[in-house]
């Protein structure tokens, strides 16, 4: 019976952690997915500060016309990855003048942030000195920014699962091999007294069904153990 128990042991802490784990990977993709609109915002609020940064520089490059000087300061911030594309527009046409953007291609994983929570919009900025417009400003927020934000909570959620579930396992094996200890015991008493020891009787212990069938072998083995003595006062 000892070894079944352990048995019992090892199938209930494998089906615990099969269960635990599924809970735990479905609560950090659940997380991930609450996150995935607040990361949005916090990378748009981002491309904006970005923008409001910027601006002064290109005011100054464009009034001395220095377009290489903005071209350069606007890959510059690009390389950060937390914006995807700057672009410069003209005033009044909105053609492109200088555009500025991400060199690595757009991963399997940036597309599917945006298929998830939509495309992300542009910020755009004028770039005005003295009343006079010398273009605008085309801030894209990064996709790739967004998912390393929201794989940082992911990964955060799974290790605290991971461990949690690492400290209630132990736990859960020394209560359960407590638990069973009556049971082990009660099954020696049943095996001896199959061996022929009729006058053991199990102690009534543990949990409220192990003490009830503790009861009901006590009063089999007092009844064969009284039948037995009645043959043998009849035959003597």
């Amino acid at each position: 019976m000892q070894e079944n128990s352990s048995g019992l042991v090892r199938r209930v802490l494998i089906l615990v952690v099969v269960g635990l784990t599924l809970l735990t990977v479905a609560g950090v993709v659940v997380q991930m997915w609450a996150q995935a609109d607040r990361a949005r915002r916090v990378a748009e609020d981002s491309a904006r500060s970005v923008g409001a940064a910027l601006l002064p520089i290109l005011e100054q490059t464009l009034i001395v016309g220095d377009l290489e000087t903005a071209r350069q300061t606007m890959s510059g911030v690009v390389e950060h990855r937390s914006i995807e594309r700057l672009a410069l527009l003209h005033p009044d046409s909105g053609a492109v003048v200088l555009d500025a953007r991400e060199q690595e291609p757009e991963s399997r994983g940036s597309r599917l942030i945006t298929a998830v929570i939509g495309e992300f919009q542009p910020h755009v900025m004028e770039i005005t000195v003295g009343g006079v417009r010398y273009g605008k400003l085309l801030v894209q927020p990064s996709a790739d920014a967004v998912l390393d934000d929201l794989w940082h909570i992911g990964r955060l959620a799974l290790f605290g699962g991971l461990l949690s579930l690492a400290i209630f396992l132990p736990l859960l094996a020394v209560a359960l091999r407590q638990d069973l200890r009556p049971l082990v015991r009660l099954s020696k008493v049943v095996e001896q007294f199959g061996q022929g020891a009729i006058s053991g009787r199990a102690k009534p212990e543990g949990a409220a069904e192990i003490v009830a069938t503790a009861h009901a072998f006590n009063q089999m083995a007092d009844r064969i153990e009284n039948l037995l003595a009645d043959l043998g006062a009849a035959k003597a």
